[in-house]
């Protein structure tokens, strides 16, 4: 990867992440945990609630991620160029854009 990573989608799923360059040359790491069932319907607010709580530090990182699985996230994408977080449905719809503080 030339000149590091500029952004990077981690799958809730199994917890692997594909991290790309800004050629969108793509490095794949392992699976970090066993399988979870996404869930097929989205909940927007009940994802938001979890997402508070975790950040509040409430929660680990593993039942963060089943937390994700129970509202439907299928995965979320770190932009390092524009300091977003984006979490997406297993349809691809945007549950929720998080600015991403720099210091």
């Amino acid at each position: 990867m030339g000149l590091g990573v500029v952004s990077y989608q981690t799958f809730v799923a199994d917890g692997h992440t594909l991290y790309f360059d800004k050629d969108n040359i793509e490095v794949q790491s392992n699976p970090k945990y066993a399988s979870l069932i996404v869930s097929d319907l989205s909940d927007k607010v009940k994802f938001i609630n979890d997402l508070k709580s975790h950040q509040k530090g409430f929660t680990n990182y593993p039942t963060f991620c089943s937390d994700c699985a129970r509202s439907g996230v299928e995965k979320w994408t770190v932009d390092t160029i524009n300091m977003a977080c984006t979490y997406y449905d297993k349809t691809g719809n945007e549950m929720l854009v998080e600015n991403i503080p720099t210091v």
